[in-house]
């Protein structure tokens, strides 16, 4: 006898039966599986940020929908972005806020996050540790350890993100100063 909806009880999970897609095997590879040592490094994101002495990182993006990031292996529909960074031991990712969450899955070597307006508290991640950051809190990241480190970062809304990215007022300046470095000026724009 199969249960109906009016027949199960308060306790009871519910399972779903359904068809299952088919997935040509073909495209695996080169549509759904982004291998590490393939991934491409985007030497031209925040370029400027990265020809500071304390900034100098590597990204690699696995999964961007539409391929909003560049050079992202996976491009196929998703509702999020996934990116590794790559930092050297006392390399920093400036304070800055966004206004998707962003995951930080903390892969090898060690990070301290700080985070709040001036990035003044701490969490320490090892690897895998996973840090939630919500929209709009202040973050920036050190690695702390003795090795290059890589964290996973996961931005949680489609499309392009780098629109997205906010600074304190407090540190326009300094970021100002280091975007002239490269050549390049800065437009400011507040935003509530």
């Amino acid at each position: 006898m199969s249960v109906t909806e009016t027949e199960k009880p308060d306790n009871a999970t519910t399972f779903r039966i359904k068809e299952s897609r088919e997935m040509d095997p073909a495209e695996v590879e080169t549509k759904h599986v982004a291998r590490f040592n393939d991934l491409i490094e985007d030497d031209s994101i925040f370029k400027e940020d990265r020809d500071d002495e304390i900034g100098e990182r590597r990204h690699f993006h696995v999964i961007s929908p539409e391929g909003y990031l560049k050079d992202a292996k996976i491009t196929s529909p998703h509702h999020f972005h996934i990116s590794y960074v790559e930092l050297p031991p006392g390399h920093e990712v400036q304070l800055h806020a966004h206004d998707v969450a962003e995951v930080f899955v903390q892969m090898t070597g060690t990070f301290e996050f700080g985070y709040g307006d001036q990035g003044q508290h701490k969490v320490v991640l090892n690897p895998m540790d996973t840090f939630s950051v919500p929209i709009d809190v202040m973050r920036g990241f050190k690695n702390v350890g003795l090795t290059n480190g890589i964290v996973m970062v996961i931005y949680d809304k489609p499309g392009d993100i780098l629109e997205n990215i906010f600074y304190d007022e407090e540190h326009i300046d300094e970021i100002r100063e280091t975007w002239k470095k490269s050549g390049k000026d800065i437009t400011v724009k507040r935003v509530n």
